[in-house]
């Protein structure tokens, strides 16, 4: 009888992995599938953008040492003082991503003036740090010369009414002349200095003092005790100028756009919170150089007063979180019952820029100065407040 053939061995049986390991599987691959391509869209799109900081100009010019061992300085004296940044976000600049800055004989931002006032005309001083300044704005832009051409539009003389608006201050067609006293790094005390030493010899009739809340810091340039040079003791208007924002970890991690993402959100938001933190403090009333801004705002209010000259502060805010949780508001309070018991016109630009995103009203990510939009829009709020105020009824008494 044949052999009964013998079994087959059955093949074996595949190990089938559990089910959560399999939807972990599923999910990890999904999960590296969606980085893949948030890498890629983010490397097609440039995103993150690190901005590099451009080493800043050489701009002051020291003429003399307080007896309390800091410097007094202004601007370059006849002077272009050139700003580059690493992009023209907005193709204001010029094309190699830079602006120019001109100053007078006096190292003052714009044209040269006579020191005896022309009899016609009705002379604005605008006192303040690089706000005032214009930092990366064009002269034409900056908030003193916006003013200027709007005063001059509102009332108009009649030799302005026959000729086109000129932008030199000095100009026998303008009559409203905006001389723009503002020197980078300026605090309060600092501003009071400069309209003791040379703004009053100028005969103004209205005297304007643009703060800022880093007027409460130290003065910018102090002796260096090894070198008998000037130091500076302050970065320069903390979150104003300079803020390339959080450089990435040179790390192999941070090669990949999506963790270069990831981190620079979180540091941004710590940047971002120190910078309020720190804000906050030197605003503190029981803060030394709070009190002396205090102080030195309240003397430049009673200079005005003794002779008779109007005198507006133009409150600027910090430009981030530009709505209800505006972090200074009480702040901008307490400034402004300052100013109005000192017997000085304030006017509070909060309200004004209240809403708008604040990248909007940046020269540059890298420089929180207020652009040229910026500036137009606290030209508008210094004007609207002079016609509230009937301050326009003195200009035209002076003319």
């Amino acid at each position: 009888m044949p052999s009964a053939p013998h079994p087959q061995p059955s093949p074996p049986r595949r190990r089938r992995l559990p089910t959560w390991a399999a939807r972990l599987l599923l999910l990890a691959g999904g999960l590296f599938a969606g980085l893949l391509i948030a890498e890629v869209m983010l490397r097609v799109a440039g995103i993150p953008r690190v901005h590099q900081v451009m080493p800043p100009p050489s701009r002051f010019y020291v003429f003399g040492l307080g007896a309390d061992g800091t410097y007094h300085y202004v601007g370059l004296p006849n002077a272009h003082i050139r700003y580059r940044f690493d992009s023209n976000p907005r193709g204001y600049f010029d094309p190699d991503n830079s602006i120019d800055h001109v100053t007078n004989a006096r190292g003052l931002r714009g044209f040269d003036f006579p020191t005896p006032k022309p009899p016609s005309n009705f002379r604005i001083v605008f006192l303040g740090d690089s706000f005032t300044f214009g930092d990366g704005v064009r002269l034409d832009d900056t908030f003193p010369q916006v003013a200027a051409r709007l005063l001059n539009q509102r009332l108009p003389s009649p030799a302005a009414a026959s000729a086109p608006a000129a932008t030199s201050p000095a100009s026998p067609t303008s009559r409203i002349e905006a001389l723009n006293f503002g020197v980078g790094g300026y605090n309060t005390t600092q501003e009071l200095y400069i309209l003791e030493k040379q703004a009053l010899a100028t005969s103004p009739d209205l005297v304007v003092l643009a703060y800022v809340l880093n007027d409460a810091e130290p003065p910018l340039l102090r002796v260096n005790p090894a070198t008998g040079q000037p130091l500076a003791t302050q970065a320069e208007g903390m979150g104003f100028s300079g803020v390339a924002g959080p450089q990435t970890p040179r790390s192999f991690l941070y090669r990949a756009r999506v963790a270069q993402l990831v981190w620079q959100f979180f540091a941004n938001r710590a940047q971002t919170r120190a910078t309020i933190d720190y804000y906050q403090r030197i605003n503190r009333p029981e803060n030394p150089g709070c009190r002396e801004s205090m102080d030195s705002l309240r003397k430049v209010v009673a200079h005005c007063r003794e002779r008779n000259i109007p005198c507006c502060v133009m409150l600027f805010p910090i430009f981030t979180h530009l709505d209800e949780s505006y972090p200074f508001a009480d702040v901008h309070a307490r400034l402004a019952r300052e100013v109005e018991q000192a017997g000085g016109i304030c006017v509070d630009l909060l309200p004004w820029f209240k809403g708008m995103e604040a990248e909007a009203l940046w020269v540059h990510p890298t420089d929180h100065h207020p652009n040229e939009k910026g500036h137009a829009i606290a030209a508008q709020a210094l004007v609207e407040t002079l016609v509230k105020r009937h301050a326009l009824s003195l200009i035209d008494a002076a003319r």
